[in-house]
């Protein structure tokens, strides 16, 4: 998973992230709230932006940064003017960082299971928690279990179980 909190790029691309990102719709956060949680998974949404062209131009700034390995800060650059048409902080960017981070580590972490997934490389899966102040009680739970490829439990637990 890439340190997000550095203003370096991290190692790319990573395929299945990519994939698994640009296969999201777009929809309005109304919507979204009304969409299954099976569904939720295929789609983008932005709490206090509905759709359009502002909608667009994060989720072009999120696919950067997935794509090519843009930084956090990058992203803030790319997506500024909506943030402040918003009224976003620029000194409060607890809200943009956690659309940043949400997102790009959702995607690695779809990749990452598709990878682990594909062949017979692996043949156990141990999880692994980021161990850092946002982490929740089931990822500190969860941490250094390991289980055999196949088990079924992997479905109940294997990411993408919550948001980053």
């Amino acid at each position: 998973m890439p340190n997000l909190e550095v203003d370096e790029p991290f190692a790319l691309p990573m395929t299945g992230a990519v994939e698994y990102w640009r296969d999201k719709v777009a929809v309005e956060p109304g919507v979204y709230k009304a969409m299954s949680d099976v569904s939720k998974v295929q789609a983008f949404a932005v709490a206090g932006i509905a759709k359009g062209e502002e909608l667009y131009t994060v989720q072009k700034a999120i696919d950067r940064a997935i794509a090519q390995g843009s930084t956090l800060k990058q992203f803030k650059e790319d997506a500024a003017e909506v943030f402040a048409r918003r009224g976003w902080d620029p000194e409060k960017p607890h809200r943009i960082d956690l659309i940043f981070r949400n997102n790009v580590q959702t995607s690695y972490a779809a990749g990452q299971w598709q990878e682990i997934n594909n062949g017979n490389l692996f043949p156990y899966v141990e999880y692994s928690s980021i161990n850092d102040s946002r982490r929740t009680p089931l990822c500190k739970r969860l941490d250094r279990m390991l289980w055999e490829r196949g088990d079924p439990a992997l479905d109940t637990v294997a990411p993408l179980n919550h948001h980053a």
